[in-house]
């Protein structure tokens, strides 16, 4: 995660720097893999996909933890697959969002997933999630 506008994340760290989501495997009848890390933590998720009313677009990702029977769910607000992703998260507050990129765009131009953020989730507030340090805490 590049940069969110909301301090703490009930889910995933808090106030925590790094947040990475990391695809761990193949689909596996409709869920995803995935490792979710942030501070020295980890949590390991099953991501499927849904449509939220009045959509056909797959725009709700549902995130269940190991063990759990629950799930929280993320909305899909922008995406452009190789360069960022931008996600509502309604269990954090109405109005959280947070703009997530791939290592490969880390310091690459992405004026136009910066720009979407700006426009559906406000100029301001921004924390800051990702630091140079996060690179090396794998």
């Amino acid at each position: 995660m590049l940069y969110r506008n909301y301090a703490h994340d009930p889910a995933f760290g808090g106030t925590a720097k790094c947040v990475q989501f990391t695809n761990t495997g193949p689909e596996v009848n409709g869920g995803y893999p995935l490792v979710i890390r942030f501070g020295n933590s980890s949590n390991s998720v099953t991501a499927t996909l849904e449509s939220s009313p009045g959509y056909t677009a797959k725009n709700i990702i549902k995130l269940k933890p190991e063990g759990q029977d629950t799930s929280l769910s993320v909305f899909d607000g922008y995406m452009m697959c190789k360069e960022c992703a931008l996600l509502r998260f309604p269990y954090a507050n109405e109005n959280a969002c947070g703009l997530l990129v791939p290592e490969s765009q880390l310091g690459q131009d992405i004026t136009c997933c910066k720009f979407a953020f700006d426009l559906l989730c406000g100029t301001s507030p921004k924390y800051i999630i990702y630091e140079e340090s996060c690179s090396t805490k794998k």
